[in-house]
């Protein structure tokens, strides 16, 4: 399983990289940055509020981590550090790469250990009894 777990980890992060932006424009909006994300609306790519991307501008190796606060339609509301704020110039084109939130699959991966570790077998963890389930409560 845990195997699976990090080859479903390594095409996430494939699948999102295809919606990296070679030359975006960010939109001041109050605290926040704006981006247009086309395919937003479709789920392409899925982002939620709490993900977290990366914007770099041309001829510059720094990357500023920036976190989405909202989720429109066909666009997201950003805010990264203030640093990057005061500098950005309205126009100036970004590079924006995306990433995903690896929380859920770290949850697995510690759900795959717990059930190793206590001897579930898969029978069990499908058709669990009273028994099994204290033994995972336990751990």
């Amino acid at each position: 399983f845990s195997a699976l777990l990090h080859v479903e980890e390594l095409q996430m992060e494939v699948d999102i990289r295809h919606y990296d932006m070679d030359s975006a424009q960010l939109t001041p909006g109050g605290v926040y940055l704006i981006l247009k994300v086309p395919g937003l609306a479709e789920n392409r790519p899925s982002l939620l509020k709490g993900d977290k991307l990366y914007a770099s501008t041309p001829g510059n190796l720094v990357e500023y981590e920036g976190y989405v606060h909202e989720v429109w339609k066909e666009e997201v509301h950003l805010r990264f550090a203030d640093r990057f704020h005061e500098s950005y110039l309205q126009g100036k084109t970004v590079y924006i790469r995306f990433t995903f939130n690896r929380v859920p699959l770290q949850l697995e991966h510690r759900a795959v250990e717990l059930l190793f570790k206590n001897q579930v077998s898969c029978q069990q963890l499908a058709f669990p009894t009273d028994s099994t389930i204290a033994k995972i409560g336990r751990a």
